[in-house]
């Protein structure tokens, strides 16, 4: 009772904008007094799409009766993101118990030169986001890093690194050519994936002078791909969209691989409903 009296006005704090909001969503998470679907519905969690596609993915893999995942950025820069994802999977697995291995991929150099001008080389040139390294390998527990241009990382990557099924892939590659080579992972052997992946574009969004469409950076590469893959699409999720109350709503897809084998396999019911029926009572 004393709990849940204790969420109800936490929740109040974080939903309707009072002082205090980020001290509350952290005391929230830090003593676990809610699951993470929750706080990943009423936004108390640390980036929240990246709880989003981490947790959903582990949940498929558990329902597919597999227990430990991959997950993999694309476009590492600072780290925090990296971070992030490693302190999300210990938590995630410690919730529903499915590991999670963290994968980086950088060039460690920033942005390579624009290809084209779908790169959107008005806004982002070569240099941009440059990593240390060393710094960074200082601050990780158990993320490696895959360090190098995609184009020459990816085709390697599973033969080198042998990953558990990948389930939540983060793209912040800025760059048309960036992002299609990093599709490349979508080439190899269906075991290494899970039958459908959950995706988050960083580059999608963005402001006025970004200027984002179909026809440059990662929405071409997302259109270029399902044109040339008859089995294999990446489309953007349905569930999320329809609510659309915050900029990442829109930045969540899905890869599905119809081919795959495990893609028909019935993985039972859903909790939605269920959080979403907290969420009311607590409001």
């Amino acid at each position: 009772m004393i709990k849940r009296i204790l969420v109800k006005y936490a929740m109040k704090i974080i939903t309707q904008g009072y002082p205090g909001k980020a001290i509350v969503a952290k005391l929230l998470y830090d003593n676990s007094y809610s699951s993470i679907e929750f706080l990943i519905e009423i936004t108390a969690i640390t980036r929240p799409p990246y709880a989003y596609c981490l947790y959903y993915a582990a949940l498929l893999a558990k329902r597919l009766k597999i227990y430990r995942i991959s997950a993999i950025e694309f476009g590492v820069a600072g780290g925090n993101g990296l971070i992030a994802i490693e302190k999300l999977a210990k938590r995630i697995h410690k919730e529903i118990g499915v590991e999670i291995e963290v994968y980086g991929f950088d060039t460690s150099e920033g942005l390579p030169p624009p290809q084209s001008k779908y790169d959107i080389p008005y806004r982002v040139q070569e240099g941009f986001f440059p990593m240390d390294v060393e710094a960074l390998k200082n601050r990780l527990e158990n993320a490696q890093l895959v360090l190098g241009d995609v184009k020459e990382t990816v085709p390697t990557f599973i033969k080198k690194y042998d990953p558990s099924p990948i389930g939540a892939i983060f793209y912040d590659m800025d760059y048309y050519s960036s992002t299609m080579n990093a599709f490349q992972l979508f080439q190899d052997n269906d075991s290494y994936y899970l039958p459908r992946c959950f995706m988050y574009f960083d580059d999608i969004v963005g402001g006025p002078w970004q200027m984002y469409g179909n026809e440059n950076g990662e929405l071409l590469a997302i259109k270029h791909f399902n044109t040339q893959n008859e089995f294999k699409k990446i489309h953007k999720n349905q569930n999320l969209s329809c609510r659309a109350s915050q900029p990442w709503h829109h930045q969540i897809y899905y890869y599905h691989n119809f081919n795959h084998p495990q893609y028909a396999q019935f993985i039972g019911g859903t909790t939605d409903q269920k959080i979403i029926m907290q969420v009311l009572k607590l409001r």
